[in-house]
């Protein structure tokens, strides 16, 4: 593997936070919203990294910034890269929020911290967040349980090995019962209809334990839907590996987690 030195900088102006889209022929997370990031030189400070890159990407010179923080540096590994990114990351607040982008990335916008998860952001972005401002807003989401019958559910593999059901965020200006509908699809390829879910009155709250959202708070919805006995899968979504349907006795046998064991189990109560 790859080692890389790098920064992460977060810019504040007037409680908002600056985030830069990638190209999208970039190598490392086209087209992702992030900080501003950079590898740090032969013979160069991080910080001093870190005031090159953010003139050189947002135009914002160093008499313009107040040094806020300076996080503990950490590493992160991306396998399917093959790099392994030593992070040091900063916080800094900017006198003004006129951005003249580079060549690196094609767009910007100044966001409020609480709609962080209606930006499709790189790996790390939300990790750095956590280690400089110390908390993100609950991350707000849903949780499908669908079944053909009594005995067969449909359950979710993700890249991160974590067995459970279809689960995703809910997105900006979308509502709970629309975010099912298009995760169900998404993850599994089966179109649902309104008067086949049920929404119940559970919420599955935890703190995801690694992968991209790792420390995140998320606060779920759940959903019950009943399919048709013949509803075949179609796996899709980048973070779905594989998708089966599973007995009752199998699905308490291969879920990964405790808090998704007990939502299963109180969802029976409602079949």
């Amino acid at each position: 593997m790859e080692d890389r030195n790098v920064v992460i900088c977060i810019i504040k102006n007037k409680g908002k936070i600056l985030l830069l889209k990638r190209r999208p022929d970039d190598k490392i997370y086209p087209d992702r919203w992030n900080f501003i990031c950079g590898v740090i030189d032969p013979g160069e400070t991080p910080i001093k990294t870190a005031y090159r890159e953010i003139e050189e990407e947002s135009g914002i010179q160093k008499n313009n910034l107040k040094l806020l923080k300076k996080g503990e540096p950490y590493t992160r590994v991306d396998r399917n890269l093959s790099i392994i990114f030593h992070n040091n990351i900063f916080l800094l607040k900017s006198d003004t929020n006129q951005i003249e982008l580079d060549h690196e990335n094609t767009d910007y916008t100044w966001i409020d911290p609480n709609d962080i998860f209606d930006y499709y952001l790189a790996p790390g972005m939300l990790q750095a967040y956590i280690k400089l401002m110390g908390s993100l807003p609950t991350r707000q989401g849903i949780m499908a349980l669908v079944y053909r019958n009594l005995d067969s559910f449909l359950v979710v593999e993700t890249k991160n090995e974590n067995v459970s059901f279809i689960a995703g965020g809910i997105d900006k200006e979308e509502t709970p019962m629309e975010a099912v509908i298009r995760e169900v699809e998404e993850e599994s390829g089966i179109k649902v209809e309104r008067n086949q879910i049920k929404e119940l009155p559970l919420v599955n709250e935890f703190t995801y334990p690694k992968g991209f959202y790792k420390g995140v708070n998320s606060r779920q919805k759940v959903f019950l839907i009943k399919v048709p006995e013949d509803s075949s899968i179609e796996h899709g979504g980048e973070e779905i590996i594989r998708a089966e349907w599973m007995t009752k006795n199998e699905v308490r046998r291969n879920l990964s987690f405790n808090h998704v064991k007990d939502i299963f189990e109180k969802s029976l109560e409602y079949i």
